[in-house]
């Protein structure tokens, strides 16, 4: 049996890029405009971990398995521009960079390192101007 996880945008400002974006809620999407934001930017940020005493906010990521192979997919509509990238970064116990994978063409396969301790997940900009996103799927592959 395949674990499938889906991950939604939620109305979270602190890890969304708002200078000069507008953001339409929609009732099972956000339409996402920016047409000033530079390529290589976050447009948002998924956490595996966080401190809810200082966040006010629990973990948006699902607890992956170490040394699985997952699938990251990107369900949206493109409007103008190109296919925003997707980056997972993951993270030892001491908040150290282990690895960056970045999936350009909306859907990838991974390997979770053993070492994690945690990871995010950002919506990074590929000259993208305008999108509607609608989830993120991370699959467990077999």
């Amino acid at each position: 049996m395949t674990r499938y996880y889906v991950i939604k945008w939620r109305e979270n400002q602190q890890s969304t890029y708002l200078y000069g974006s507008q953001l339409i809620w929609q009732k099972e999407a956000v339409h996402v405009t920016n047409q000033l934001m530079p390529s290589g930017l976050s447009f948002h940020e998924w956490q595996s971990r966080t401190n809810y005493q200082r966040d006010r906010r629990e973990p948006e990521l699902p607890l992956l398995r170490p040394g699985k192979t997952y699938q990251l997919e990107l369900v949206s509509d493109l409007l103008v521009g190109s296919l925003p990238y997707l980056q997972i970064i993951c993270y030892d116990r001491w908040e150290q960079e282990l690895v960056k994978i970045t999936i350009k063409e909306g859907r990838g396969d991974f390997v979770y390192p053993t070492e994690t301790y945690d990871y995010h997940i950002r919506l990074i900009n590929a000259g993208c101007q305008s999108f509607r996103f609608h989830q993120l799927v991370l699959r467990e592959v077999d």
